[in-house]
């Protein structure tokens, strides 16, 4: 009779994320996401690698790469599909490496946020045309951002279309969805004895950016 190779292991392979980090945020329109990952082989070769989008390894496989895509011990990737991107919103994901014998590996959980839509801003004061006779110029300039997921951080700009000089910023602590925050000058900043247009400029963790309508002082 012929004979036969029977693969007996008892090492399965295991596997590691790369990236994009937990907690990361992604701006891409298509919401096609790119995922890193390191598998490595255990007694037998490798098979596959399957991306679970919100499930535990059991529920649907996004994309898989076959064993020709994969390399032990090395980064590999997977990019989702065009028509399994992932919504606005967050998602959890990991990755699951199998051999050939079908011994399979999850990797830990990751969450990651898809964040396509930049927020929005208002200005509160001071009001377009107001005059001011602070000494120093330095104003300080009230604005309500709005976003559906987190704030970066708040930039202003002083005769500039919000790609010049900022000239002060607000960090995510101090920037709060649906709340007036402020940017005052510092004290090298002033305003001269004269007219300035300005603008505030949002952007969010994805880094979609937002400029407000401009003003004059």
């Amino acid at each position: 009779s012929s004979s036969r190779i029977l693969h007996v292991s008892s090492s399965p392979p295991s596997v590691s994320i790369q990236a994009p980090s937990s907690g990361s945020f992604n701006n891409n329109a298509s919401g096609r996401v790119t995922f890193y990952f390191t598998p490595t082989q255990g007694a037998v070769a490798l098979k596959n690698a399957s991306i679970f989008l919100n499930s535990t390894g059991t529920g649907r496989s996004v994309n898989a790469s076959n064993s020709t895509d994969l390399t032990s011990a090395t980064v590999n990737s997977i990019t989702l599909p065009v028509n399994q991107g992932i919504a606005d919103g967050s998602a959890t994901w990991l990755v699951q490496v199998c051999d050939v014998i079908n011994q399979c590996a999850n990797s830990s959980a990751s969450v990651i946020h898809v964040d396509t839509t930049s927020p929005v801003i208002a200005v509160n004061a001071p009001s377009s045309g107001i005059f001011i006779n602070n000494a120093t110029g330095r104003a300080t300039f009230y604005f309500t951002p709005t976003e559906t997921q987190k704030l970066k951080n708040a930039s202003l700009y002083l005769n500039s279309s919000g790609t010049g000089r900022a000239y002060n910023a607000s960090n995510s602590t101090d920037l709060t969805s649906g709340s007036v925050s402020s940017i005052t000058l510092a004290a090298s900043q002033g305003i001269a004895d004269s007219s300035s247009t300005w603008l505030i400029q949002a952007c969010d963790e994805a880094n979609n950016c937002v400029n407000s309508s401009a003003s004059v002082l």
